[in-house]
Formats: C-alpha cells, sequence, structure tokens
C-alpha cells in the first residue's frame, strides 16, 4: 500500500515510477496500475525450491525490465526481500553505477543478516528507515556511516471521519495483519479469552490473509470464543478503514521485526486508540499514555490489561482518541512522506550530476 501510495504521489510531482514485486494468486505477470508499470515474478517460489532455471530467467526478466524502464535510481524497499537476492547479483555485475536507494521497513532479526543483506545496506547511496527502530537496525548490523534518514510511512488521511469520536456502543477490538504468528494475533485471541472470564463483553475481528488463519480460528474454539471471533478476510482499504472508526481498539501484538505499523496510524487517524507491543518502531507509532499503550511484548496478561483499562475508562477512551487523531494526522500525512522521498531522489540524481561534470573536467 505505501509503494502504491508513493507512487501516486510522486507522479503528481512529476516522478514516474515502474515496480517489481513477487507474484500473487492469479494476478497478471504485469499490469499498468493507476499509470505504473507492475511486473510480477516468482521471486520467492524459485528461491525456495531451489530451482536454477527460474533463478536465472528472474535476473534476466529483472535486467530486462530495467533496461526497458532505464530508471534513474533503483529503489529497495527491504533489504531481506527476495528480490535482494537477484539485483545484488545484477548489481555487481552489470549495474555498479546505478544509485540505489534502500528502505528498511523492519528491524533485522537474526536470521536475515546475511551477506546479502550487509552488502545491500552498505552499498546503498542513501539509506532510509521507516522509524528510528528501522533505521538504527540496519546501521548497527553494517557499520554503516554513509548517509542515512528516517522517513516514517505515510498515508492520504481520510477525510470522512471527523475528530471527536464517541466509544462505540459495544467492545470492539480490531486487528489488522498477515495471519502469521509473528504478528501476534494469537496474543490477541488469547486476551480476549481473558477479558470475556473478566465479564467484559467485547467481541475480536480479525482482517488479513496468511498460512496461519486456520491456527487461530481453532484457538477461539478450543478457548470457548468462537462466536466472539470474527475472520473478514482481506478487505479494501475504505472497508477496513470503516472497521476502524467502529472499533474501540486496535491491537497490534507484533512479537518480531516490526519497523512500523501502518494499521495503527491508520487506526489512530480515524480516532480508534492502540495497544501495541514494544517491539521495533511501534512504540514510534502509538505514543504511550498519550495516544495509546504500549505493552511488553509476548505478554498476553499486559494485552488484555491494556484492553480492559481502556474499555472500562471512557474518559481515558476519549483523551487517547482524541490525542490519537490529531497526532497521526500531523505526523504520518501521506504528503509529507512523499516530499520526504523526493527530496532524496533529487539529492541523489543532483550528486550525480556534479560528480559526471567534475569528471568531465
Amino acid at each position: 500500500m505505501l509503494v502504491a501510495d508513493l507512487a501516486a504521489g510522486l507522479k503528481r510531482r512529476g516522478t514516474d515510477m515502474a515496480v517489481i514485486t513477487d507474484t500473487v494468486g492469479d494476478l497478471p505477470p504485469s499490469e499498468v496500475i493507476a499509470g505504473t508499470p507492475v511486473y510480477r515474478l516468482n521471486l520467492v517460489r524459485a528461491l525456495r525450491e531451489s530451482n536454477l532455471l527460474g533463478t536465472l530467467s528472474n535476473m534476466q526478466e529483472i535486467t530486462r525490465i530495467i533496461a526497458v524502464e532505464r530508471p534513474d535510481i533503483l529503489h529497495v524497499h527491504s533489504a531481506t526481500q527476495a528480490s535482494v537476492f537477484y539485483l545484488d547479483r545484477i548489481l555487481r555485475k552489470q549495474l555498479s553505477s546505478m544509485p540505489v536507494v534502500v528502505t528498511q521497513h523492519g528491524t533485522l532479526e537474526e536470521k536475515d543478516k546475511t551477506q546479502v543483506t550487509h552488502r545491500m545496506i552498505l552499498g546503498a547511496r542513501m539509506l532510509t528507515g521507516v522509524s528510528q527502530a528501522a533505521l538504527a537496525s540496519a546501521v548497527e548490523f553494517t557499520g554503516r556511516k554513509a548517509e542515512s534518514r528516517r522517513i516514517y510511512n505515510g498515508f492520504e488521511m481520510p477525510a470522512d471521519f471527523p475528530a471527536g469520536r464517541i466509544p462505540p456502543p459495544k467492545h470492539r477490538l480490531l486487528c489488522v495483519g498477515r495471519m502469521q504468528r509473528e504478528k501476534g494475533f494469537d496474543i490477541a485471541i488469547d486476551a480476549l479469552a481473558i477479558l470475556r472470564k473478566q465479564g467484559i463483553d467485547a467481541q475480536l475481528t480479525l482482517v488479513g490473509y496468511g498460512e496461519d488463519q486456520l491456527q487461530f480460528e481453532s484457538q477461539a474454539r478450543m478457548l470457548g470464543i468462537g462466536e466472539h471471533v470474527a475472520f473478514r478476510g482481506a478487505l479494501d482499504r475504505m472497508q477496513v478503514r470503516h472497521l476502524m472508526a467502529e472499533s474501540s481498539i486496535l491491537l497490534a501484538p507484533s512479537r518480531t521485526r516490526e519497523g512500523f505499523c501502518l494499521a495503527a496510524a491508520e487506526a489512530a487517524s480515524v480516532g480508534t486508540p492502540c495497544v501495541v507491543s514494544d517491539v521495533g518502531g511501534l512504540p514510534e507509532t502509538v505514543d504511550h499514555e498519550q495516544t495509546g499503550l504500549v505493552v511488553p511484548h509476548a505478554d498476553v496478561g499486559a494485552v488484555a490489561g491494556a484492553a480492559a483499562r481502556i474499555l472500562s475508562d471512557p474518559k481515558l477512551w476519549a483523551r487517547l482518541s482524541a490525542a490519537a487523531y490529531e497526532r497521526a494526522r500531523a505526523k504520518f500525512d501521506l504528503d509529507r512522506c512523499v516530499d520526504s522521498y523526493a527530496d532524496a531522489y533529487r539529492e541523489i540524481l543532483s550528486h550525480n550530476e556534479t560528480k559526471q561534470a567534475c569528471d568531465t573536467l
């Protein structure tokens, strides 16, 4: 979603983007979305299956796309993605002079700290992080001293959700994201069970898709709260925002990797307080005791306790809601995010032009 928003915002500023990404489901191998060419390759699958022919084919196709699009800058969104394996080899063999921007979207785990990731981060013309935590993680791993900066993710602020919300008549909890254990949705389900045992009549809605959904569904049934947990699957952005605006609290009890929580920021922008774990950049997305509550990661009791505190105190809910609304709209506005990347691109291109002029002299 961030790349789609960036593409639209940059196009309005006179910068075009083309996107190379992994294939998903039955989507076509290439298409143009809102004027932006999108190319989809089996990047992850070829590596997981050790498919040499598939890997070579991907490298050739990426090289071909770059030759067709002729970019001034390559922007790599996360140095731990499958695409980095291919780009690392292409850049070293054929495109050594191509300026690269690397944006780190998550904090690095031990398994992420590979030689390829190290080379990509260290060799980037500019390194950005979607939070200070994500940026610090990459710098600490590589010892990078060259240009790096924090650029918070941004999004178009929804206009149809005014300030001054009142608490929903029913206690509705919401989780949005990939159905994977690292997102901590099982913690949210366990927390709901605790709340209901305490006599708090709360419901939980989970939005998204992923390989662990069946486990989460089974967990809710085993806890005897299956009828109080709704799995909504993948929804479009406006549907998600309406769910956020109808919810009491957004829960983001992630265990690892979180560089920034777009769901928490978007929930805040419609006045929904958040309870998040203290992982990575989440404490930068939610201002503790001001716009929501930050709790220790993997602590079910702490998540349940924080949710119970907010749900049982309408004045606290209203204070957090109002502050979340104002902070999100001031800090995470899309224009601010797009302008920051546009400035970074201009600086890189200006440096290139100056260097070429000096080389010519």
